[in-house]
């Protein structure tokens, strides 16, 4: 028995459908369409998740080390297969959208910033896949896809955007 069926709005082009396989492994596959033919193809695997999990209990530069072809074939390597899937979509929401696969704009960084952080550990035990506007994507929206050893996660963040910006002024109450 499969998942249960989205609302109509919610229904995905059919040309990329998301299909969730009930299984506790959390396989993402995306089905799509390839010259009349449907073509399923599994992104993450159980083997993601376990090296997010595996680097929560042994967070440190010797075992990533030991363990940097793991991260590339098995975290770096989905994430791309994914942007590749989602791109053109993705450019059809908004042209400036970068789809590049760059680390920063695109594919957030394993590596913590732990100059200021009381928590040291040098690793993140998750990340993202992000679409946001090339020039501006530390400031403004992003759309997301992140892993981590549990989850997939998808949605909408906004970054960086100070007291004075349109969409902080629009939190103020106006009603006293």
């Amino acid at each position: 028995e499969g998942p249960p069926a989205l609302p109509p709005l919610l229904h995905p082009p059919s040309s990329l459908a998301p299909i969730f396989l009930p299984n506790p492994c959390y396989h993402l596959r995306f089905q799509k369409s390839f010259q009349g033919c449907a073509v399923a193809k599994t992104i993450f695997t159980p083997e993601t998740f376990r090296f997010f999990r595996e680097l929560g209990r042994h967070n440190r530069t010797a075992w990533m080390a030991a363990n940097r072809d793991r991260y590339k074939t098995h975290v770096v390597e989905p994430l791309r297969q994914l942007l590749d899937v989602l791109a053109p979509a993705m450019r059809k929401l908004h042209p400036n959208f970068d789809t590049s696969g760059r680390t920063g704009p695109s594919i957030s960084r394993i590596n913590r910033d732990i100059r200021f952080a009381k928590d040291k550990t040098p690793y993140r035990t998750q990340m993202y896949l992000m679409f946001a506007d090339a020039k501006t994507w530390k400031l403004g929206g992003q759309l997301y896809v992140g892993i981590s050893p549990d989850v997939v996660t998808a949605g909408f963040r906004i970054y960086g955007l100070g007291k004075g910006s349109i969409l902080a002024d629009s939190g103020v109450p106006r009603v006293r």
